[in-house]
């Protein structure tokens, strides 16, 4: 609970240069009555800008400072709260530059760099009252009043949450709410991320497969190769047999030196195509005997397939 001792003010609104102070505390109700402009409202103005660095009528904050001397005016306000006696002094100079100082129990608060964060420390730590909330619960002004049920819901809310001290739940709401929209945000990407490794997955297997499959295309063509390379290597044997008693039928025979000849031809063009065939059957050999892996596929030759090779060619 506040309670207000005394406010006083000078070279305020139409004021002069000498304090004008209004004593709260000297009953337990104090009623200011008096004609049109004789400065009640300016009590509301001092008190709503002793307190929030405003005035409760909406008046530009330079209007605030007395127009005729143009000095410095000054507002100062005693409360209590609890235990612990509070005053705030506020000056505003006729360019609209304020400053303002708390005290508790006559010493200075600490004032932050910031006069913002000076007045939400006192609004937060001390009042626990916000503008929006003193205009619609301690000052009611005929000319500014608005019922609460007119008020925008944002404003109701911080009405009720003065009240009831409980600001709390609305910076609980809104903590949760960013940790819900980053929760769904890591959702997003974890759902992201799952999809690629299910493409990952899929791209591999099918990789997997086409390997598989050539591979076992590939061991098909060499088995192919291998049957044609050993019917061609019976076929060449048989000819160079062939071709051999023809030499040696010719040897006896050399009457026809050049049908020797076409036939010695035919005969260095068969041994050719033999030698070849051999250097080819013996460089296979070599590369099963010195090779474990194959190069192409990268898997392993097992022993007893290479003997078979070997064995074959």
């Amino acid at each position: 609970m506040i309670y207000f001792k005394y406010l006083r003010w000078k070279n305020f609104l139409s004021t002069g240069n000498v304090f004008t102070e209004v004593k709260l505390d000297s009953c337990k109700t104090t009623l200011i009555i008096g004609e049109n402009g004789a400065g009640k409202s300016t009590i509301l103005d001092a008190l709503s800008f002793s307190l929030y660095g405003k005035p409760f009528r909406k008046i530009n904050k330079k209007q605030l400072v007395n127009s005729i001397n143009s000095k410095e005016a000054e507002v100062h306000v005693e409360f209590s709260i609890s235990k612990d006696n509070y005053k705030i002094v506020r000056h505003i100079n006729k360019y609209g530059t304020s400053r303002f100082e708390v005290y508790r129990d006559n010493e200075l608060i600490n004032q932050d760099a910031a006069a913002k964060d000076y007045q939400e420390m006192l609004e937060k730590n001390i009042l626990k009252l916000n503008h929006k909330s003193f205009s619609q619960i301690v000052v009611l002004g005929s000319s500014t009043f608005v019922p609460f049920m007119q008020l925008p819901s944002q404003h109701r809310r911080e009405v009720i949450e003065d009240l009831l001290d409980i600001q709390i739940f609305s910076t609980m709401n809104t903590l949760l709410k960013e940790k819900a929209l980053k929760n769904r945000s890591g959702i997003i990407d974890v759902d992201h991320k799952i999809d690629l490794a299910e493409q990952k997955i899929e791209m591999q297997e099918s990789h997997i497969n086409d390997l598989k499959n050539n591979t076992e295309k590939r061991i098909n063509e060499s088995k192919i190769k291998i049957a044609k390379a050993e019917t061609d290597k019976k076929q060449y044997v048989d000819n160079a047999e062939e071709l051999q008693r023809q030499v040696e039928a010719l040897q006896q025979t050399k009457h026809d030196i050049v049908k020797v000849k076409e036939k010695k031809k035919k005969l260095e063009h068969f041994e050719y195509k033999l030698q070849d065939k051999i250097s080819k059957l013996e460089e296979d050999i070599e590369f099963y005997r010195d090779h474990d892996d194959c190069p192409t596929c990268k898997q392993n030759i097992e022993e007893s397939f290479k003997c078979d090779i070997v064995d074959k060619k």
